[in-house]
């Protein structure tokens, strides 16, 4: 019996592994794909041994995303340049918007100053940068006008005199 010829030359086709990692996808996301007839697989015999499954290149290449097109705006008002990204580095660009982001965010959480007449301990812990075992000792003390109400409220002028 002659050898069977095979239409395409299977040794150009990528493995099942290859062509995941050039989706970016998982193995079984491939065999998915397969499933439902957007991507061929067939088995690329080897000599002694079992034969390796093989995807279709070009199929491969229907499955990859479109790249995403941004418009660039020139500052001479000429119009705009447009740049063609992949995916891959459109997900890049959005991790590094919403890393800017947060950090942004951080930094607008500053403490201001607190504008009322009497704080509770961890508001003067925060406004005095004393310790609370500090505070509180100078509140047992007498050394700062204080009141014990549910927890201590310490008169915020008195911690201010007292820094004086």
């Amino acid at each position: 019996m002659p050898p069977t010829v095979l239409p395409q030359n299977l040794k150009d086709w990528p493995t099942i592994k290859q062509a995941a990692q050039e989706l970016k996808a998982s193995v079984r996301t491939i065999w998915r794909h397969s499933k439902r007839g957007a991507l061929e697989i067939r088995k690329r015999p080897v000599p002694s041994r079992k034969p390796i499954n093989v995807c279709n290149p070009s199929d491969i290449d229907k499955l990859k995303p479109a790249p995403y097109i941004i418009t660039q705006e020139a500052g001479d008002g000429s119009g705009g340049v447009e740049m063609m990204l992949p995916i891959s580095k459109v997900s890049d660009a959005l991790e590094r918007i919403v890393s800017i982001f947060h950090e942004r965010q951080n930094a607008v959480t500053v403490a201001r100053p607190i504008e009322r007449i009497w704080l509770t301990l961890e508001e003067a812990r925060s406004y005095s940068g004393r310790s609370r075992s500090c505070l509180l000792r100078m509140c047992r003390e007498g050394k700062l006008v204080a009141e014990k109400d549910g927890g201590w409220k310490i008169r915020r002028v008195s911690l201010e005199e007292f820094e004086g």
